[in-house]
Formats: structure tokens, sequence, C-alpha cells
């Protein structure tokens, strides 16, 4: 061959050789970017799957209770203040400890010296689900000050007196519709007052785990210092979560109490409070207090403008929150006296309008009927109806069978004769 020919030569060579190497390169590019593709997509898949079983096991979780009573055992008292005590409880068979939904409350059973019936009590969880134990603040419940002689919370004073760590009670599952909507978007606005912080307690507690973005605004409020509870999980929540805005009230401070260090307002948590550090009613609104509270602003909001669907309370003993019922029965639309009997008792009543329930009512005239939560959570107040119907004032906890109902949230929807 002409050696004028071997530059040639060699050019086409390297340049096949060239053609070789890119076309080698290139689809190694494009299986590198197939194979990223393809691990991307699994990446998502399996976290698609993660967040199902999560979801899922959540759910599980949640749903799992107990039927009838189980045995508790008392882990751990720990006094908050002078008034309010801890009782932190894990199973006695030491088996799986169901999760809750934030804001239900336990029913306790108690049997009392000297008592044919037991006593039963609920009271709200105020820790979070998810723990290797339950968590109940209960405030000792004085005898009223208008009736300094009257009998003292029999519940209450039994936990404070009688129940000590190593004790074993017997508990119903978690239950109640007052909970937290954990799917709800929007900000959410957790308003207490006294021993009603700790269903919205249980609520900060489980979002801030949780990681959620949602703007947070807790507003918790006393008379004074020596009052508050769990003030330092309060701070350190806040603290570490920049969603989380924290507003302490105190109605009659102390002498010590220093308003920016130890609260944020003088004064009860309000309506016109809320819309100055709001601004806007576009949350989700959580109550829980006292029946002033509760009324005063449950109003306040309703004249802000909240949606009722909004606003979200607990109503436990008869003290709570009664909104202007909507219950229209035919014999009030008439005008038409109802006709209440009590058939153990042999009493035959009048209704008297003005009474907020039957069990109101079987209170002013005399008829003992065993009750509980007083908010148709507990079932204690139980009642067969011989005849007649009834109506609720809002939905019982636990819906009772037919032929049968709970006094404590239930009106005369005609004439009745109950067996009590």
């Amino acid at each position: 061959m002409p050696s004028t020919l071997w530059p040639l030569v060699g050019a086409l060579l390297l340049g096949i050789a060239l053609v070789i190497v890119s076309c080698a390169i290139r689809e190694w590019f494009s299986e590198a970017r197939s194979a990223k593709r393809r691990g991307f997509e699994r990446l998502r898949l399996t976290e698609v799957a993660l967040s199902a079983a999560k979801s899922a096991r959540k759910k599980t979780v949640i749903n799992l209770g107990w039927t009838g009573l189980r045995k508790f055992v008392v882990h751990r008292r720990e006094s908050e203040n002078a008034d309010i005590c801890s009782f932190y409880l894990r199973p006695q068979d030491e088996k799986n400890l169901p999760g809750f939904k934030p804001g239900q409350y336990l029913t306790f059973q108690i049997q009392m010296e000297g008592t044919s019936k037991p006593l039963v009590r609920c009271y709200s969880l105020s820790d979070a689900p998810g723990l290797d134990h339950y968590r109940v603040s209960i405030k000792r419940v004085p005898a009223p000050r208008d009736r300094p002689k009257a009998l003292p919370g029999l519940g209450s004073n039994f936990f404070h007196d009688r129940v000590l760590q190593g004790d074993v009670l017997d508990v119903k599952a978690p239950a109640g519709h007052y909970f937290l909507h954990e799917t709800d978007p929007r900000p959410v606005c957790l308003l207490s007052a006294g021993i009603g912080i700790t269903p919205v307690l249980s609520m900060l507690i489980h979002l801030t785990r949780e990681r959620t973005d949602r703007e947070i605004w807790f507003f918790h409020g006393v008379r004074e210092g020596r009052e508050l509870v769990h003030v330092k999980t309060l701070r350190a929540i806040a603290n570490a979560n920049p969603n989380v805005h924290l507003h302490i009230c105190f109605s009659n401070p102390g002498p010590a109490d220093q308003v920016g260090r130890d609260f944020d307002h003088i004064g009860r948590v309000s309506a016109e409070l809320l819309q100055r550090m709001l601004g806007v009613n576009r949350h989700t609104y959580y109550l829980c207090g006292p029946g002033p509270f509760m009324e005063s602003l449950t109003t306040g909001l309703e004249a802000w403008g909240v949606p009722k669907t909004d606003v979200h309370f607990e109503s436990f003993g008869p003290s709570t929150v009664n909104r202007k019922s909507s219950l229209n029965t035919p014999a009030a639309t008439l005008g038409t006296a109802l006709d209440i009997s009590f058939s153990r008792t042999r009493k035959t009543v009048a209704w008297e309008a003005s009474c907020a329930t039957l069990l109101d009512f079987a209170d002013k005239i005399g008829v003992a009927i065993s009750s509980g939560c007083r908010a148709g959570n507990c079932g204690t107040c139980l009642t067969p109806i011989m005849a007649g119907e009834v109506e609720y004032l809002q939905p019982p906890g636990v819906p009772p069978e037919p032929g049968y109902c709970l006094v404590c949230i239930a009106r005369p929807k005609t004439n009745l004769v109950l067996d009590s």
C-alpha cells in the first residue's frame, strides 16, 4: 500500500473507534438514566407503600380497644400543683396498649367502701397516643363554695386521697366524639381554662410529635400562676416549634406573677382576644373548660362569624356549654304539657321545660338516678323506657339499645314512663 494512504486509513480507523466509543457512552448514559428513573420509581412506590402501611397501622392502633373493663396499674403519680395530680397507667397484663384519638377520655369504674354500686367517672387523656402509658390529670373537686357542707367530688377525691403507685384500676377503652381532626389542613386553635387543658394538651403534643406544618394557636387561662399545670411542657413545645403560638392568660395574677415572664395577657381567654391575635377567623377551634368559659367563647365565636361546624368542644359535667337546642317536639309546638312518670318511685310530674335534661328534672323532683359524666359518654345513667320517646341534646358517646335512654342528655319528645 502506498505510504500516502496510511494517514487516511489511520484517520478512518480512528473515526470508527470514536463512533463506537461514542455509541457506547451514549448507551451507558441512557442505561444509567433509565436505571435512575427505575430507582426513583421504586423509591416512590416504596414511600407510598410505607405511608399507606403507616396510615393503616395508625388506623388499626386507634381502632384497637377492648370490651368491658381492663385492669391498669398506676405506674406513677405526680402532683402538678396543689389541686391537680397526674396518674400514669400501664396495662396489668403488659399486653398491647391501644392508641386513641387526641381529645378522648378514659372511663373508670371505682368500687368504693359503703356503696352498693361502683362509681363511674370519665377523665380526659392528657398525653399523646403512641406511648407506653396512658395519663390522666385530675383536679380535686371540693364542695361548692355556696354549699360548703355538701359532699366534695367523690371520684376526684378518691384518686387524690386513695390511689397510689402500684394500685390497680378498672378502666374502659378510650372513647369520645371530641377529638382532633388530623386531616383538616387549616390552622388549629386550642382553647382551654383550668383543668380543661387536658384534652387540648393531648392534641398539642400529638400535633408537634407528628411534625405537622399546620399553624397552631394555644390559648390557656387560669386565675394565677399557682394554678398552671404542664407549663414546662407548653413552653418547651412553643420554643421548639415556630408554628406553635402560646398565649397564657391570668385573670387575677398573684403578687409574684409577672406579665411577659409568667403569662402573656391579663384577663380571660375571650373572643375579643382571639380576634386581636388571630386577625382572621378561618381556623378550626377546640374548646374545653368551665361552663362560663365555654358559653362566652361559643357565643363570641359565633358573633365573629365562625361557623358552628368549625367549633368543637368537650362536654363533661352539668356546667358545660349547652347550645341553643334546635329540638322542636310536637308537644312543645302545640303547647301541650308532657307528663313524666317514674314507675319505681311512683311519681308522675309535669315536665318543666326549664330543665335541660331528664336527669336534671329527676334531680329536681327527688328521683335518684345514678350518673357519671352527665354528657352521654359513660352510660351510667342508662334507663329503660317503658312508654314514650326521647330526643338528645347531642349524640351519645355510645348509642343506647332500643328501649333505653341516657337521661343525662335526653329530653322528652312525648309523655314518658321511665323504669326508675
